[in-house]
């Protein structure tokens, strides 16, 4: 990989990426995977989503091969809930829920986060303006859903408006029917990485994501980072990409083939 900009015009399991995978053979890696729509497929509410167990016994053979993390834009506390399986480490609210050497950053996230909900009453305005817009709090950030909005598209369009007048001014970060309010000390998902690789002490990482909030990984064009989109998009700036979630214990299972034959080498990258 180089640093211009790719398109996600790579099939994973097409020769060119069976290629980009085969070069992690021998690395000290960290596999790292977004949670809805990556490792859990997406559901109507945020609540109902839950990790197949196909995904969970892929993740679990993976265990002592290589570091595993999994960054994802819920709370740190639910993808524990949800996740069922162990992993070496767990960040959530896109990248500052849980991102170790962080707790200062963590604890202003958690005070604007707050103020926010107070200035939007409980989420009381948002359903004025449709009943089916749902705000979710997520103690470090917050997201407002309206996948189950009356009409999805005039929601989209007038809820901008309702987050320009919180102060401080969040960041929005757009998703399948949500938007995300970060707070201004919030990291992104691509800081949250680089942090684990160096935690890792990683020589080499593979991410796997679906949104929009994963493109802050996808763009870091780091040359021993392999970066996989659920989907094809030719403007995302992943590497490869992968038909559907349903597709992820293969690439696991392919990623094990080439952390195995390395032997010992590749068993020290956990540790």
């Amino acid at each position: 990989m180089n640093g211009a900009s790719p398109a996600t015009t790579l099939y994973a399991f097409s020769k060119e990426g069976t290629q980009a995978l085969r070069r992690l053979r021998g690395r000290r890696l960290l596999a790292a995977f977004d949670f809805d729509g990556t490792l859990a497929p997406i559901a109507l509410r945020p609540e109902q989503v839950v990790t197949p167990p196909g995904v969970r016994a892929a993740l679990d053979r993976l265990r002592g091969l290589c570091a595993t993390a999994v960054i994802s834009g819920r709370s740190r506390d639910d993808v524990l809930n949800r996740l069922g399986v162990h992993v070496d480490y767990i960040v959530g609210n896109h990248g500052i829920d849980g991102l170790p050497g962080a707790e200062r950053e963590t604890a202003e996230c958690v005070a604007v986060s707050q103020d926010w909900r107070a200035q939007l009453r409980g989420g009381e305005p948002l359903r004025t303006l449709d009943p089916g817009i749902m705000l979710e709090d997520k103690h470090v950030s917050l997201s407002v859903h309206y996948r189950e909005a009356r009409d999805s598209a005039r929601a989209c369009a007038q809820l901008p408006a309702v987050f320009a007048a919180l102060q401080p001014a969040p960041r929005i970060v757009t998703g399948k029917m949500v938007f995300n309010l970060l707070p201004p000390a919030a990291v992104d998902k691509g800081t949250a990485m680089l942090r684990l690789l160096e935690l890792a002490k990683a020589r080499a990482g593979l991410y796997v994501g679906d949104d929009v909030t994963d493109e802050d990984v996808f763009r870091l064009h780091q040359p021993d980072l392999l970066t996989v989109r659920i989907g094809r998009d030719d403007t995302s700036q992943a590497r490869l990409y992968l038909r559907a979630p349903s597709e992820i214990p293969r690439l696991i299972d392919a990623l094990i083939v080439e952390l195995s034959a390395t032997g010992s080498q590749a068993r020290s990258a956990a540790h």
